[in-house]
């Protein structure tokens, strides 16, 4: 039981750490800009980024924390399997997005959001309007950052989930498991405030270079598409063809205007 605790700690230390070198990795890759800044303000980028990177390292919880709980009833090595499979596609997914992100940065001045990804959601045209050399500065981070934290998570599964036996009173555990996945929603809110997190939660100074680098980009993604502008006028409700030849049928002219009242004279009261 012990075991499977510092199993599930680490793992969530496993998705901050990943965050903060995000974060990281996007101070590198805009030197430029980071250098017009002290170290102080670059640092405080960390410190006001701190909730985005638990509220998104504990969404990226829910998950496995949700299937453990059959797997407590039903032991063996198929959670192993589903954790890796379930954390490989998520860390290739978010290193793509992390890099993309940093690169695409220095032309737009803004982090990804989910607006933006209807641009980069093809990669082979995006491909296609790069030199080989651009193609090398992104494919070679990505193969590196998205191979060197698959290795780590796979060191981390394999040292805390290999052993899937069966426990005493794995009820009891089951409840446990579930009112964690109930307490996440304290973290991913942000805290007990009635107002959730959201992007001036990371904004700190009068600059927007040291905002932006606040920001985490998976977490910016997910909660523009949850809040994004509709697609459509949600209030049209019919054609908008038909409506207009109606407005034109009102706001005809036909000619003079006949009274329907006979003035016969002024009264005055």
């Amino acid at each position: 039981m012990k075991k499977r605790l510092a199993g599930f700690l680490t793992y969530f230390l496993f998705w901050f750490v990943f965050f903060e070198f995000a974060r990281i990795y996007f101070l590198v890759i805009q030197h430029k800009e980071a250098s017009a800044y002290s170290m102080p303000t670059i640092l405080m980028t960390f410190q006001h980024g701190l909730k985005l990177d638990i509220s998104m390292a504990s969404y990226l919880m829910l998950l496995p924390l949700l299937v453990f709980i059959p797997s407590l009833f039903f032991p063996g090595k198929w959670y192993r399997y589903f954790l890796e499979t379930y954390s490989f596609i998520l860390i290739m997914v978010i290193a793509g997005i992390v890099i993309s992100d940093a690169r695409i940065y220095s032309f737009w001045g803004y982090r990804l959001e989910y607006s933006s990804m209807a641009y980069i959601r093809n990669p082979v045209d995006a491909a296609a309007s790069l030199r080989k050399g651009e193609i090398l500065l992104y494919l070679v981070p990505f193969l590196l950052v998205s191979g060197g934290f698959i290795i780590l998570c796979s060191k981390l599964t394999r040292k805390f989930f290999s052993d899937q036996g069966r426990i005493k009173i794995p009820a009891v555990m089951a409840l446990g498991t579930a009112l964690t996945v109930a307490a996440l929603v304290i973290p991913i809110r942000g805290g007990f405030g009635t107002v959730p997190l959201n992007t001036s939660s990371a904004y700190f100074s009068d600059s927007l270079f040291p905002n932006h680098a606040a920001l985490n980009v998976v977490w910016n993604i997910g909660h523009t598409s949850i809040y994004r502008k509709p697609l459509k006028n949600p209030y049209s409700f019919k054609d908008t063809a038909k409506a207009m030849d109606d407005l034109s049928f009102l706001t005809a002219d036909n000619g003079k205007p006949v009274s329907v009242l006979k003035i016969t004279g002024l009264v005055i009261f």
